[in-house]
């Protein structure tokens, strides 16, 4: 009976994915949190992507801001969930404070906010990094967690464009990814 009991428990915990991204924030190109660099088709004209935070926490806010490297895009929208209090913009540097505390426990993204790139190159493909980066008034981008204390996270890179493909270090490298780099 207990080695029944062992093997179930072992069973279990290898069934949970590890979570490679936990305790990182970064700008995703889907609304999944998969996908951090994207080729842009030539009939582009804006670009939406998303800042996500992965974190097995309960997040309750975050500050941060939004490093490009490249003249091809420029910011025409930045958008939160209803009802959080927005202090500043994302290029220099944001305090968002959400309306309800969000979950990231089991590996669920925690969407702090949206923006809107228009797509200076059209109609050819832009060529632009991204980086999260400290806010200024901290040394590190960092989130608040349900007791409204600050908890660093890493600021992990992205980018669009035709060599966006090769993905970073700071990520989980997956078949799965492997195979959307020649979708």
């Amino acid at each position: 009976m207990k080695l029944m009991v062992l093997l179930v428990l072992a069973l279990a915990v290898s069934a949970v994915p590890l979570q490679a991204q936990d305790g990182t924030i970064a700008l995703y190109f889907t609304e999944d949190g998969l996908n951090y660099s994207r080729y842009v088709d030539f009939s582009d004209f804006t670009i939406e992507a998303y800042v996500i935070v992965y974190v097995e926490d309960i997040v309750t806010g975050a500050l941060y801001r939004l490093e490009m490297d490249g003249i091809d895009v420029m910011v025409i929208s930045e958008t939160y969930t209803p009802g959080s209090i927005v202090i500043g913009d994302m290029l220099s540097g944001v305090a968002v404070s959400l309306p309800f505390p969000e979950s990231g426990f089991g590996g669920e993204p925690v969407f702090v906010g949206t923006v809107t790139f228009l797509n200076l190159a059209a109609p050819g493909v832009p060529e632009v990094d991204f980086q999260i980066v400290p806010h200024p008034t901290q040394g590190t981008p960092v989130y608040s967690d349900a007791s409204f204390l600050m908890q660093p996270l890493t600021g992990l890179s992205s980018g669009i464009g035709v060599g966006a493909g090769v993905p970073d270090t700071d990520h989980e490298f997956t078949w799965g990814r492997v195979k959307s780099l020649y979708r």
